[in-house]
């Protein structure tokens, strides 16, 4: 058992360094920088990653209603993530220097878009439901955090990479082999999700036969509603960095993907750190010690030079990457496997709509208020949401009156 256990934890590791590093060159600084290159408006970026962000709120929706009555959780996973691949393959269509003055540009941009993130969404919800199933749960925190060690090395390396592409290649150029190199990562990752080999699920872990309405009436679900959605709030106005370097420091195309490597980088230092601490430390501890780092934020809308933007930039995502972590880790040990994937599909929705909420109302006030002013907001959500993330163990599950089934 504990063979099949490590090897399906390297297969783990492989399959998400190769999507989520692919991720990078489809969403987020690199995709905005993409779309600024082709004159889009930074309000259209907002309205841009709000619809990105509310495909993965709609599909985490519809699926909470059915992601734990799957039977075969591993061929959904792997064709959630096979079919990114088209998303990067039909964006070759668009990388060309008269683009952006195609009326129909940003709608199509819309539409492709929309159809990734809602693969990311239902991939996002397996993700936290199917390590049930492969690896040793008592394991989970130290699997979790060295998959984030391992994609931090390579989005680390991708993200310089595509920095010098797009320092040393045509624009372009730079854009069309980064697509490529991650329609080819996405591809193999399916793969390898294919030789995953599954445990017989134990008689509580069997899927049901519907929607467990239980969920519903345990505290540490509606007590975590407005957590859940202010954190998604806090990363959407953070979300909106490159945008911000834009309008206030005249940031350009180079600038935008260094704060990719200022991310990534600082993911593979926080990661390890956490590695070092997590036996001392709790997880709870670890996600509020990020939310107060993440309440350096504010910084960034005072600072006016690129060396500190960057420099500021780094230590608030390692507050990120300790949160992101750490709150997945905390669930897991107090949400069993029976509602775990309504559990995550719920409070990925709030999550990601809060998310899109916070692109949008960035993308909106960005001409009307200063990037100062946002952070600060978004450093006490964050701050708000650490707090009751400490206390996530204390909060003890409703009596259940009966097992009702929709």
């Amino acid at each position: 058992m504990q063979k099949i256990y490590r090897q399906n934890e390297i297969k783990w590791y492989l399959q998400t360094m190769l999507t989520s590093t692919a991720m990078l060159a489809g969403s987020g600084t690199i995709i905005q920088g993409f779309l600024l290159h082709y004159a889009v408006s930074a309000e259209n970026v907002g309205i841009y990653s709000t619809f990105a962000q509310g495909a993965q709120a709609l599909i985490m929706f519809s699926a909470a209603a059915f992601i734990d009555r799957v039977r075969s959780i591993k061929r959904l996973f792997s064709l959630s993530t096979l079919v990114q691949s088209l998303f990067f393959i039909l964006m070759l269509f668009f990388v060309h220097p008269d683009a952006g003055a195609n009326a129909f540009f940003f709608p199509v941009m819309m539409c492709l878009s929309v159809f990734y993130n809602l693969a990311l969404g239902i991939r996002a919800i397996i993700t936290y439901k199917i390590p049930y199933l492969i690896i040793d749960m008592k394991e989970y925190g130290r699997v979790s955090v060295m998959e984030c060690i391992v994609l931090a090395v390579f989005s680390v390396f991708f993200s310089s990479l595509a920095s010098k592409l797009l320092t040393d290649m045509p624009f372009e150029s730079a854009m069309r082999l980064l697509f490529i190199l991650a329609a080819f990562m996405v591809v193999l990752s399916a793969f390898i999700i294919t030789r995953f080999r599954l445990q017989p699920a134990k008689e509580e872990e069997k899927p049901s036969k519907g929607f467990d309405a239980s969920l519903f009436t345990d505290r540490r679900f509606y007590l975590y509603i407005l957590p859940n959605l202010l954190r998604g709030i806090a990363s959407g106005i953070l979300s909106m960095a490159a945008v911000f370097a834009a309008k206030e420091l005249l940031a350009d195309d180079v600038f935008i993907s260094r704060l990719v490597i200022a991310a990534q980088a600082a993911s593979l230092i926080s990661f390890t750190i956490y590695l070092i601490l997590i036996k001392n430390i709790s997880s709870r501890m670890m996600t509020m010690i990020g939310s107060l780092l993440f309440c350096l934020s504010p910084l960034l809308g005072l600072i006016g030079n690129e060396t500190g933007y960057l420099a500021v930039y780094f230590i608030v995502f390692v507050g990120v990457n300790f949160f992101s972590v750490g709150i997945p880790v905390v669930v897991a040990d107090h949400i069993p496997y029976r509602i775990i994937g309504g559990y995550t599909a719920f409070r990925m929705l709030l999550t990601t709509g809060g998310t899109a909420l916070g692109s949008l109302i960035s993308g909106y006030a960005i001409q009307s208020a200063s990037s100062l002013t946002l952070y600060v907001i978004a450093s006490a959500m964050q701050l708000f949401t650490g707090v009751c993330y400490l206390f996530f163990h204390k909060i003890k599950n409703a009596p259940r009156v009966r097992k009702d089934v929709l």
